[in-house]
């Protein structure tokens, strides 16, 4: 019963969930502490010199907000096929593979693959990856 729980649910839309995750905060909190420096440095009167200014918090939530949006829209077409793969098994009744889901991913929606779903999604990962790049909780 749990395998065929799994095959259900889970399988489905797993590889595009681990993409559109991995990439969407994860590429946030890897882009953020770059992000945050080039604010600071658009920020700095260009007499400074080019000595690196740590950035405030203000900047570091600027940075992660920013690339949290940036990887929220890159990540959406996963998201969408991830949608669609559980659509597909639930109505079908068996394991779609990932390539068929994505290309009925794109058959369905066309260019609106890349941003259907958008707001909600993106917000919190934009709102998420903020808050992670000022409470720093992987830096070591």
């Amino acid at each position: 019963q749990l395998v065929t729980y799994f095959k259900r649910n889970i399988a489905p839309g797993i590889v595009w969930s681990l993409l559109r995750d991995s990439l969407s905060v994860g590429g946030a909190i890897v882009m953020a502490p770059t992000v945050s420096q080039q604010i600071v440095r658009l920020q700095q009167p260009s007499e400074q010199g080019t000595a690196e200014t740590k950035p405030t918090q203000a900047q570091n939530f600027a940075g992660g907000l920013l690339s949290g949006a940036v990887c929220g829209l890159g990540t959406q077409i996963f998201h969408n096929a991830a949608l669609t793969a559980g659509r597909m098994s639930n109505a079908e009744g068996r394991t779609p593979g990932n390539v068929e889901c994505m290309a009925k991913t794109l058959k369905e929606h066309g260019s609106r693959a890349f941003y259907l779903n958008i707001h909600q999604r993106v917000a919190v990962i934009a709102l998420w990856s903020g808050i992670l790049s000022v409470t720093q909780p992987f830096k070591t």
